[in-house]
């Protein structure tokens, strides 16, 4: 495992207009591939500051199936 960490900086201005305008904070793994694929949502919140921190590790999975995956369904790994 690989921990990972990033800073979000953002003025004031930046911060008081996201937190009216009700924006949430995304963050993402993108996904390059020759097959079919989206990026994982991996968060969102409501809560940022002028510094926000996000912390991760990386872990992967794989799944094989015979049958496309449909958008919009959610995935376990039952088997490791």
């Amino acid at each position: 495992m690989t921990a990972h960490t990033t800073n979000i900086n953002m003025s004031q201005d930046a911060v008081d207009r996201l937190t009216e305008g009700h924006y949430s904070l995304y963050g993402f793994k993108a996904v390059k591939s020759t097959a079919k694929g989206s990026p994982l949502i991996w968060f969102a919140t409501k809560t940022y500051s002028l510094t926000t921190v996000v912390d991760w590790e990386e872990h992967y999975n794989a799944y094989t199936s015979r049958t496309d995956i449909k958008p919009n369904t959610l995935r376990s790994t039952l088997a490791r």
